[in-house]
């Protein structure tokens, strides 16, 4: 979440042109629900058709699941949630708005030379360490988790793992040569696609 709202801010309070700016905030916004809309349909069409988990969750209780929400509020709930909400992984569409108005305000009033923008600058720095930091201990958790997990269920949770594994890797493969390079080519050409993967 800080390294979101950082480097997103950052981007746009770097901006010298505002109209410019204002095209960046606006793009982005776009890029992202559209994304995560066609990512969404493609994950939702082959678990219907590969179901990664065999037996049905009929022991779940009913309150676990909670009340469906409405299309216009779910709409609603992509664009606003509470301050304290924007702290949290699951408002990230909320948290990528008000980022971008965040570093647009920030454009507004001196850009990268005001003391805000030097602040995100230097935020997005120690963010980018802290993830570096963090990606060299990653293996250890995860071997952690799993070990829990092991002992916790059983061997058959390595088996619940492998077939969604089976399922989501090769799925994850085939969009990254194929939408990917698409979203890449509507953003840059043919220069997008080969700076993608030149960087991916």
């Amino acid at each position: 979440v800080p390294l979101v709202f950082a480097s997103i801010s950052n981007s746009v309070a770097s901006v010298r042109s505002r109209k410019r700016a204002g095209k960046i905030m606006g793009t982005t916004v776009l890029t992202f629900v559209v994304t995560g809309a066609v990512a969404a349909v493609i994950m939702f069409i082959v678990m219907k058709l590969v179901p990664p988990v065999l037996e049905p969750w009929t022991d779940m209780a009913t309150e676990a699941i909670g009340e469906h929400a409405s299309l216009a509020d779910m709409i609603v709930n992509f664009f606003t949630d509470d301050f304290v909400g924007l702290l949290s992984r699951s408002a990230m569409l909320p948290l990528i708005v008000f980022s971008i108005l965040f570093g647009f305000a920030t454009n507004l009033v001196g850009g990268p030379d005001h003391v805000i923008g030097k602040f995100l600058d230097g935020l997005t720095e120690v963010m980018m360490a802290f993830v570096k930091i963090i990606t060299y201990y990653a293996p250890i958790a995860f071997f952690a988790l799993f070990a829990d997990l092991v002992a916790t269920y059983g061997s058959s949770v390595a088996s619940a793992y492998g077939r969604a594994m089976v399922v989501d890797y090769p799925l994850c493969f085939i969009y990254i040569f194929t939408a990917f390079p698409l979203f890449a080519y509507i953003g840059g050409g043919r220069h997008g696609i080969k700076t993608m993967f030149q960087h991916i």
